[in-house]
């Protein structure tokens, strides 16, 4: 009774223009009396102006309040230029929104006008926190940013949702999908490494850039290791934070591509994250006799792009080649050939292989299959990785992280053994 009694909705017209016009009348404090166009007051009126003009019968009143409101601001800004020459936008709009808002609560749902008020004053404040984010947003940055909005509102709704294969796997919509999720993945985890800074330190560093990719982290660190051996066992052990994340990580897709294998799968990966913290927090944090002393947060880590178009499409390829491969080789050679598959694949990228697999319907076999799969894809992986930091980072950086993999992969297997057995 109370949310459709009309006192209480020009309470929240009210209460939505004052929100509003805290804000604004904050911004211009340090203005003398007289040299504002509006604040508290002026917006609590709008507010209040566009549910009265709502309860009136037809739509023309709250049409006809709106250009009067229009034309007072475009004058009032006018005068405004002419004094300070000071051109602005944000108050005129604020105050056309709060008018609408301020209706919507009384004809429409006053809960959803309080939040939209409440964004919208969220907005107006965060003005030099948003300013700076976008001086500090790069080209290449940008760019990503903008593909991933072509790959998700452009492309993916006018993807084929029919298979276009003989063999009734390759759905383009579907594949697209994948593809745009691991770029959203990759794209978030660079924004977390740009967020938290370069120089944050090793720890932080590394698991944030396994957002982004842990093979290019363990690269990025066995290079380090390479130029400054006194750094090797630190650097071993940041590479190992990156594999823990990307356990983790492949923990996430799994649950959004099919959650019914998370039971069968995530613990084990959760033991393998574990292990590979534990293993290299403790080389962090645990000095040599040969790197100095050497502090931590002296490493500069840097990334490349988010990701780019052709990497993407590549990505999307290989998924879509993975599909196909996966039910080629259960046809033909069962499920040895599955597996067969997945240690290929998964030597360059777990995402493919882990969205490859983890689709479509499943009994309580296949679940057992798929799981294995992604265990010999994620191991794959995780050997490649070490081989890489032996030949990159030397042998002395090598060993420590292989050393790890090694006992992390066998503590995910006998958890997963423990599982399925």
């Amino acid at each position: 009774m109370l949310i459709n009694s009309l006192f209480y909705r020009l309470a929240v017209a009210l209460a939505v223009g004052l929100m509003v016009g805290f804000e604004r009348g904050w911004s211009a404090r340090n203005r003398d009396d007289g040299r504002r166009v509006a604040g508290l007051r002026t917006f609590g009126l709008i507010g209040l102006t566009g549910g009265v003009c709502a309860i009136l019968p037809g739509g023309a009143m709250v049409a006809a309040g709106l250009v009067v409101l229009g034309a007072a601001f475009i004058t009032f800004h006018f005068l405004e230029y002419q004094r300070d020459q000071d051109i602005g936008a944000t108050t005129f709009v604020a105050a056309i929104l709060t008018y609408g808002l301020g209706a919507i609560a009384v004809r429409g749902e006053p809960l959803a006008a309080a939040a939209t008020a409440t964004v919208v004053a969220g907005l107006l404040a965060s003005k030099s926190p948003l300013h700076a984010w976008i001086k500090a947003v790069t080209w290449l940055e940008l760019r990503a940013f903008l593909v991933l909005m072509v790959m998700t509102i452009l492309v993916l709704p006018i993807m084929p949702r029919v298979a276009v294969d003989p063999w009734g796997v390759l759905v383009p919509a579907e594949v697209w999908f994948l593809a745009v999720l691991i770029a959203t993945l990759s794209f978030v985890g660079h924004g977390a490494v740009r967020l938290l800074g370069e120089r944050a330190g090793v720890m932080v560093s590394a698991m944030a850039g396994g957002l982004v990719s842990s093979t290019a982290m363990g690269v990025l660190f066995a290079r380090s290791a390479r130029q400054d051996p006194k750094s090797a066992k630190r650097m071993a052990g940041a590479a190992l934070l990156s594999s823990g994340v990307m356990a983790l990580r492949t923990v996430f897709l799994v649950g959004l591509a099919k959650a019914e294998l998370l039971p069968l799968l995530a613990p084990s990966l959760a033991a393998m994250a574990a292990i590979s913290f534990a293993s290299g927090a403790w080389m962090i944090s645990t000095p040599t006799k040969t790197d100095g002393g050497q502090d931590p947060s002296s490493t500069d880590l840097r990334l490349a792009a988010p990701f780019d178009l052709f990497l993407t499409l590549r990505l999307a390829g290989l998924i879509g080649l993975v599909m196909v491969a996966a039910r080629l080789a259960r046809q033909s050679f069962g499920q040895q050939g599955v597996f067969a598959v997945s240690f290929l694949a998964g030597l360059g990228d777990v995402d493919a292989v882990t969205l490859s697999l983890a689709r479509g319907p499943m009994d309580g076999h296949e679940l057992v299959i798929t799981t294995l799969a992604i265990g010999i894809a994620v191991s794959a992986n995780t050997l490649m990785k070490s081989s890489l930091a032996l030949i990159i980072g030397g042998r002395q950086h090598g060993v420590w992280i292989l050393a790890a993999n090694v006992a992390s992969l066998m503590g995910a297997g006998l958890v997963m053994f423990a599982i399925l057995a």
